[in-house]
């Protein structure tokens, strides 16, 4: 599953691919520093041997000596971690005690190292009748001599050696470091690196969190302009003086589309609105003078059923151009609104009264909060009032049904009034409900001159609501539906 969060995917993937190159890194450098150990203790030990074999020396307690010294040198203490082999030219030999039983002296790469020349001149007794050579530091190189020296590792099942073999013309000497200790010291190095990685991504993560909460700042102030915007504000702009230049483009066209919006729209709306002011003069003439013309013929003939026809139409334009006149003020932002002390609660009751009249085969009743006072423009408010009282009486159940029904609430609820007006209706599809708010929108069913309207009264509604800071929702259920008008 996707994760939705730009930031948080960002962070992880971050976090990822350093693991990855931390492992790498980390790999190539564990076998590096281990092979430079090995390489270190192979030249120590080639400068050890060299000098330990170019003067005789009999086996027995000076090897013991030699591997005490070997052990101190090559294993730094640690237990069993060195072995010793030697062999003089008189084949007396000595192994140490802790040497591997799977590990025999025939195994030892001897053919590697040259013969050792026979030696006919017995060596000194021990104690030596002369003091021994002198050993020499490791900074400075052996003596010369007829020795030769290889390094090699031999793995057994337990573990891996590193051998160092030497021969000369007086002793051929083999000695063994275990491994296993350039293990355990890079052991503990990797102990350390697992330790601190998981800390490292972790600050890695945090760190391109940060990173892209910073990079993502002028997308984050495109989409808080973007939540502002609305019909009343397509004028909001966002500046490019302090923008990174890699969104100087996007929010460029984000304004540049504002600007084209906002022309547009002020276009529209000033043509809504000066067409409907143009049309009031002319359908008022019209009205006037169709309802004189209807005065002078005679009552009941074809011609004043005629005019009484053309004079319905006219009503309905002029319906209609006051409530473009409306709603495109509202669109403008330049709905005025004329606010005073209003009894919502006493024009409810008169609704009450009017819904009797308007529709004597529906039931109607109500519950109503008394003393219902708010501030408000009186002649907007009725006219919602109105425009959904009309809508619950013609979209109701069939009269013939003897099943419809009008309920309107009032009352207070979280210190806003709230009032609902429900009515029995046929089924309302989903696709209708989202839709109902439209302008010019009728169902399919009232799609006919049968019911009057044009698609315009839930929309000023609506816009009216707005305008006075409350709200209008709908609510449909089975064969009902409920207007919520909340001021």
């Amino acid at each position: 599953m996707k994760l939705r969060s730009f930031r948080l995917r960002l962070a992880l993937w971050s976090a990822f691919f350093t693991g990855i190159a931390l492992f790498g890194f980390a790999v190539a450098v564990d076998w590096q520093i281990r092979h430079n150990k090995i390489a270190d203790k192979g030249k120590e030990m080639r400068l050890f041997l060299a000098r330990e074999a170019s003067h005789p020396a009999p086996p027995a307690d000076y090897w013991r000596h030699i591997e005490k010294v070997s052990h101190d040198l090559f294993a730094s203490g640690a237990e069993n971690a060195v072995i010793v082999y030697a062999q003089n030219a008189q084949n007396e030999d000595y192994q140490s005690s802790s040497w591997p039983a799977e590990l025999t002296i025939n195994a030892l790469p001897w053919s590697q190292v040259p013969e050792m020349p026979v030696q006919h001149k017995p060596p000194p007794h021990f104690p030596f009748d002369r003091p021994p050579p002198p050993h020499f530091p490791f900074d400075r190189p052996p003596p010369p001599s007829p020795s030769s020296v290889i390094i090699h590792q031999l793995s057994t099942p337990s573990t891996t050696w590193l051998f160092g073999l030497s021969a000369s013309s007086f002793t051929r000497i083999a000695i063994g470091v275990n491994l296993s200790i350039i293990d355990a010291e890079m052991l503990t190095m990797r102990k350390a690196f697992l330790l601190a990685v998981p800390f490292a991504l972790l600050l890695i993560g945090i760190g391109s969190a940060i990173l892209s909460t910073r990079a993502l700042a002028p997308l984050q102030k495109l989409t808080a302009t973007m939540q502002k915007i609305s019909a009343k504000g397509l004028n909001q702009r966002i500046a490019l003086d302090s923008e990174d230049i890699e969104f100087t483009k996007l929010i460029s066209v984000f304004n540049a589309m504002l600007e084209r919006l906002e022309r547009s729209f002020l276009q529209a709306s000033r043509f809504s609105a000066d067409a409907a002011h143009e049309l009031k003069t002319p359908l008022a003439i019209l009205q006037g003078q169709i309802e004189q013309t209807m005065a002078q013929v005679e009552t009941g003939s074809l011609v004043q059923i005629r005019l009484s026809s053309i004079l319905d139409e006219i009503q309905r334009l002029n319906s209609i151009s006051r409530k473009l006149l409306l709603l495109s003020l509202a669109d403008a932002g330049q709905l005025k609104l004329h606010k005073v002390s209003f009894d919502l609660s006493q024009a409810l009751e008169d609704l009450l009264d009017d819904a009797h009249m308007l529709a004597p085969d529906l039931t109607i009743s109500g519950d109503i909060t008394p003393h219902l006072t708010i501030q408000a423009d009186a002649t907007l408010i009725l006219q919602v009032l109105h425009n959904l009282l009309s809508n619950a009486i013609k979209y109701n159940l069939s009269p013939a049904n003897s099943q419809g029904w009008i309920y309107i609430s009032a009352g207070w609820h979280q210190q806003r009034i709230e009032i609902a007006m429900s009515n029995s209706t046929c089924e309302i599809a989903t696709l209708e409900q989202s839709r109902i708010f439209e302008r010019f929108y009728r169902a399919d069913d009232a799609h006919n001159r049968h019911i009057d309207g044009v698609g315009l009264g839930l929309s000023l509604s609506r816009e009216i609501s707005l305008a006075h800071g409350g709200e209008l929702l709908v609510n449909a259920k089975e064969m009902e539906i409920t207007f919520l008008l909340i001021l």
